[in-house]
This record gives structure tokens, sequence and C-alpha cells, in this order.
């Protein structure tokens, strides 16, 4: 939330204390601005977060569509829409929150650096548990209570391990 709330957040805290509720727990940034200038709510110069994850929807939907070719208009929409909202989401929770942030979309819908190589690692990860039997209908089979269990290893892998 914007620093701007801290007292309505702690008001409610301690409202929320007194009904013996759990508190929300919080992490307040400063203002974000856009390189074109500062935004101002009182002057109606602002953006909203809805046009925010609009706008990267779209220009990671125009990323995807060139990179990705192959791909049906649901698909690029489903995942231009992962893009967009993860570009966002990483881009500002990277950054200290008590510094002032301007908003930077080669920076934040970067494909070689930043949030979209982190996503592409995951999708790749998530296709290869999936040829080798241990992800479906997105559900990982593997907890790390039964990942030893289901290790056993030959002799060749036991000789390479106690190395």
């Amino acid at each position: 939330m914007g620093s701007d709330h801290k007292l309505a957040i702690e008001q409610i805290s301690i409202a929320l204390d007194l009904l013996d509720e759990n508190t929300p727990e919080v992490i307040f940034y400063e203002f974000i601005t856009l390189p074109e200038g500062s935004m101002s709510t009182r002057r109606g110069v602002f953006i909203s977060v809805d046009e925010l994850i609009q706008e990267a929807i779209i220009r990671a939907k125009k990323e995807v569509q060139t990179r990705r070719t192959d791909l049906n208009s649901d698909e690029i929409a489903k995942i231009s829409e992962e893009i967009g909202i993860g570009a966002i989401r990483y881009y500002i929770s990277k950054l200290s929150p008590e510094k002032h942030i301007t908003f930077k979309w080669d920076e934040a819908l970067s494909f070689e650096r930043g949030c979209a190589s982190i996503q592409y690692a995951h999708a790749r990860a998530c296709k290869l548990l999936e040829k080798c039997g241990k992800f479906s209908n997105g559900k990982l089979a593997i907890t790390a209570d039964n990942i030893e269990n289901d290790w056993i290893p030959n002799d060749n892998e036991t000789e390479f391990y106690f190395r």
C-alpha cells in the first residue's frame, strides 16, 4: 500500500485487535510514478492499478505475439495476462519500499532479465516435471517429505554421491 495509508491501516489493525481478529501484514511503498511525470490524485493526474495492469497485458501480448507465432489467441491472452501481472508484482517487490519508485516499462517487461525470465524458467521446470510424471493438473507430486523416500539410488549414483 502507499505510505499515505499508514494511519488508516494502524486504525484498522487496532480495531481488529480489539475484536481478537488477525491483523493484516502490510508493506508500505513510497509513491510510484511514471517516467512521464508524477501523479497527483488531487489534480486528477494518475493511473489506476487496473489501467497499469491492462497496459502491462497489452505490452506483454505484443511481445508474446512476436515471439510465439505458434500459439492461438486464447493461449496468447492467458500467457500475456500472467506475464503482465507478474511483471508488475516482481518489479515493485524487488525495489526497496522506502524509496521513491519510477515505474519503467522496459525494465518491468524485460524478457531478458527480471520477471519474464523467471516465469519462463518456472514454465520450463513444470514441463520437465510433467514429462517425468511428477507434475500434473497444476500440482506437484513431490513433497519435501517424500522426495528422499522416492529416490532409491543405483550403485553409480551412490558412488557419485558419497565421493
